[in-house]
């Protein structure tokens, strides 16, 4: 006899949010912090509403591996906002 879902006792971590200071990310390019991403999650958001983009959709990039291409993927996270990345060095076959 198996049991439900709910029955169950599962162990799920809780995790605190990250504080402005703390490193989100370091790359060639420098250190980041999470305060620089959600600065970027404000100035993102507000692109995709002066362009009245309906946030339901999934945004769609095209770029290689990048500091900023982390930066996007990390903010439509954060807001909710649904994404698709695309190589661009993909065959189109």
């Amino acid at each position: 006899m198996s049991s439900s879902v709910a029955e169950r006792n599962y162990n799920i971590p809780e995790f605190d949010q990250p504080e402005a200071e703390d490193l989100f990310l370091a790359s060639r390019s420098g250190l980041r912090t999470y305060g620089d991403l959600k600065k970027f999650e404000q100035f993102f958001l507000q692109f995709l509403i002066d362009y009245d983009y309906d946030l339901n959709k999934p945004v769609g990039f095209v770029s290689d591996s990048c500091d900023e291409l982390i930066f996007a993927i990390a903010a439509c996270w954060n807001l909710g906002i649904p994404f698709v990345c695309f190589n661009p060095n993909a065959d189109a076959a």
